[in-house]
């Protein structure tokens, strides 16, 4: 027979030692995730208030043309991209206000000339009759001497003497009405030679501010925003076209309420995607206006920052036309290092080809 074996006791059982697992690295991948969010947050919440991270646009000195009139437009000499010269046609209008100012005023000119004719003639007989009044008033008065001398020695009437005197006395009423008419007319014809002179000017001065409805570009350089056509009525103000003129430049806007300090001389980088160059700000504006809509934030109100100037000495890249939406960082940002040391290691493979 077999012997029996004894049953093993569950309860007596060793139980297996497990392997102890270091949570060490979890820990600092979580940690390290969480503060890679933080640093995010805090980035997108407050960058721009931190350290020098603003929106910029590219863009060149420009002058608005817009006419100070209600018009149609009649041609549009000029293309959207096209080079002009200072004083050159770029448009044409008609404005039938000017026109009715243009017809008004050389009525009130016409009107004026006309008076002035009729006021020279006028005075150019007072002028005639004028010495003739003061002959016939001398001729009078020696006749009413000789006629009292003749009555005191009985040879006349007292009735002739007394027409003599009557004459004499209607002779120099005459003749003081008539110099008295010559004083005024004289006034008149300076005061009508004052006023035909400015009519004058008026019209000149609106003809050739009118130009036949041309529009001409007040500086040389390119066109842009050119958005008018044939047939198109601009009330006055309405901007037809911007003329822009010398190097490229970009304007950034930084927040009001930064707690880093920018300067103007401060060396910067100016990027829109992997091209970046280096720039220098050369000025700082001291107002805060309303900041361009591409640079607005959606559902918030308009937001205002401070307009600063950055200046490229090599010049803009083509690959930063005008108008690029672009930014402005300072020479310590990370991104900006990092894009630099690409252009750096692409820089020899470039120079071999």
């Amino acid at each position: 027979m077999r012997a029996l074996k004894s049953k093993r006791r569950l309860d007596t059982l060793v139980s297996e030692a497990r392997l102890r697992r270091s949570g060490r690295i979890g820990k600092v991948f979580y940690f390290s995730v969480v503060l890679a969010v933080c640093f995010y947050l805090l980035h997108v919440l407050a960058a721009n208030r931190l350290y020098l991270q603003a929106p910029g646009s590219v863009t060149k000195d420009n002058v608005v043309l817009a006419p100070d009139y209600n018009g149609m437009v009649v041609d549009v000499l000029v293309e959207d991209g096209q080079t002009v010269h200072a004083d050159m046609a770029v448009a044409q209008l008609r404005s039938i206000d000017v026109l009715a100012d243009v017809a008004d005023l050389v009525i009130d000119v016409n009107r004026l000339s006309g008076d002035l004719a009729t006021r020279r003639s006028r005075l150019n007989v007072l002028d005639t009759l004028i010495p003739t009044a003061r002959v016939r008033v001398a001729t009078l008065r020696d006749s009413l001497v000789d006629s009292k001398k003749l009555l005191q020695q009985g040879y006349s009437t007292r009735k002739r003497l007394e027409d003599l005197e009557e004459k004499y006395y209607e002779a120099e009423r005459e003749l003081s009405q008539l110099q008295a008419e010559r004083g005024t007319l004289a006034e008149e014809i300076a005061r009508g030679e004052q006023n035909y002179a400015v009519a004058g000017a008026s019209l000149a001065q609106l003809r050739s501010h009118y130009a036949e409805g041309l529009i001409r570009a007040s500086i040389g350089g390119t066109v842009s925003e050119l958005d008018i056509h044939p047939g198109q009525i601009v009330p006055r103000g309405t901007p037809l076209m911007r003329i822009l003129s010398g190097p490229a430049y970009v304007v950034g806007f930084m927040e009001p309420g930064r707690l880093f300090r920018a300067e103007v001389g401060d060396e910067v980088f100016v990027r829109v995607g992997l091209t970046q160059v280096r720039g220098e700000i050369v000025e700082i504006l001291g107002i805060a206006p309303a900041i361009p809509s591409e640079f607005q934030i959606s559902f918030d109100s308009t937001q205002r920052m401070q307009q600063f100037r950055v200046r490229v000495d090599d010049g803009l890249p083509a690959e930063m036309p005008l108008f690029t939406t672009v930014k402005v960082t300072g020479t310590w940002n990370v991104v900006s290092r990092v894009v630099a040391l690409l252009q750096a290691l692409r820089a020899p493979d470039e120079t071999g080809r």
